[in-house]
């Protein structure tokens, strides 16, 4: 969709994609929950069911290969080279939005069963002129 202006101020879509990714959870057969602040108690985030998203803001609908070429820049992804992207790169499924429809997810599962999901979303941004102060 072409952005639109508006008063000075220009409509654009981007891209969400979410990694929920939590393996202590399905391998201590527990559900998993969503801790978007590590400050909270020590032994809250040692909890094998609590586990952080991550979130990466693309401009256009990401394909595996852009995600996985992020991943291969950031340092902190590495740590997923021998999990979460072998099993990203072996499944064939990758989230698409149909027209309609603000996001679409799939499932990542391993033999200990359902270790994350991969969604996309499509959020709406507001770019300002960007007019200086006096």
């Amino acid at each position: 969709m072409p952005p639109k202006k508006e008063a000075g101020v220009e409509r654009a879509d981007c891209w969400n994609l979410v990694v929920h990714y939590y393996p202590r959870a399905a391998l201590n057969d527990v559900k998993p929950t969503v801790i978007l602040n590590f400050g909270q108690k020590y032994e809250e985030k040692d909890n094998p069911a609590y586990y952080q998203p991550h979130i990466f803001h693309f401009l256009n609908p990401p394909t595996k290969e852009e995600f996985l070429a992020v991943c291969a820049k950031l340092p902190w992804t590495h740590i997923w080279d021998t999990t979460l992207l072998v099993l990203i790169r072996k499944t064939k499924k990758w989230p698409k939005i149909r027209v309609g429809f603000k996001s679409a997810r799939i499932v990542l599962k391993t033999k200990d069963g359902q270790v994350g999901e991969l969604v996309i979303e499509r959020i709406t941004v507001w770019k300002n002129s960007g007019a200086t102060p006096q």
